[in-house]
């Protein structure tokens, strides 16, 4: 879940009046801005990938889109080109934007050294550099090992991060998410609950592991707090999210 997490939270930024670069390496921009409508319109995104929705429905979604792309035009640039640490730092110096997303960070080229682990240093080092030089907020996700797949608790720690021993050591906040349902589906004729953990792994001269409660709407991609919040202020949760 963690890009419709960023991407909620790109859009949410934007929404508020500050402005938003978002990189997204994985996943095109068409491909955004109609999950955005799905969300919107309810329809579910896996359907619309896999041609089991109506032309009607498409109809609606290229529709939302539209809106969506004018409602967000001057305050959310999205780009999806092939990314290094470089281009993202002179499209930021250029954009000056309020935060900037990088979906996700494996996926930068750039960084001087074979050593994947040491790549990824450099370049998570160099997009803090960016938000510190031009004064905003970077967001970079991370994927995790795949051996966490293997271990009897899979609540993610800091060790679970793929390359993590240099990403540990740049990042200043890192929010690790966990959703039961995902390892333990709901019995069959129940609907999913959508609960989610957001743990606060680090969070630099402040309170770590502490946990934001969220439930996920999977149709309208969507993720709401649950008012249920273990060692963390609300004020706190704002200043995060």
């Amino acid at each position: 879940g963690k890009s419709s997490f960023a991407w909620q939270i790109a859009r949410n930024v934007a929404a508020s009046g500050r402005k938003v670069d978002y990189f997204s390496l994985e996943m095109s921009v068409s491909s955004l801005w109609a999950r955005a409508a799905c969300g919107a319109l309810g329809i579910r995104w896996r359907d619309v990938r896999s041609g089991q929705v109506s032309q009607e429905k498409i109809d609606l979604i290229i529709n939302e889109t539209l809106n969506f792309m004018e409602l967000f035009k001057d305050k959310l640039y999205l780009d999806d080109h092939v990314w290094s640490a470089k281009t993202i730092w002179q499209a930021v110096e250029e954009s000056k934007p309020d935060l900037f997303v990088v979906d996700h960070l494996r996926l930068i080229k750039g960084g001087t050294t074979e050593s994947e682990v040491k790549r990824l240093g450099e370049v998570s080092q160099v997009c803090k550099d960016v938000a510190k030089e031009f004064n905003c907020v970077s967001l970079l996700l991370a994927q995790l090992n795949r051996g966490v797949e293997q271990q009897d608790d899979k609540r993610p720690q800091l060790a679970d991060l793929r390359g993590s021993g240099e990403i540990e050591e740049n990042g200043d906040t890192i929010l690790m998410m966990y959703r039961d349902e995902y390892y333990n589906p709901p019995p069959e004729g129940m609907q999913p609950t959508g609960l989610t953990d957001l743990y606060i792994r680090k969070f630099r001269d402040d309170v770590k592991d502490g946990i934001i409660h969220l439930s996920f709407d999977a149709p309208h991609q969507w993720f709401y707090e649950t008012k249920n919040i273990t060692e963390l202020s609300t004020e706190r949760i704002n200043g995060l999210v």
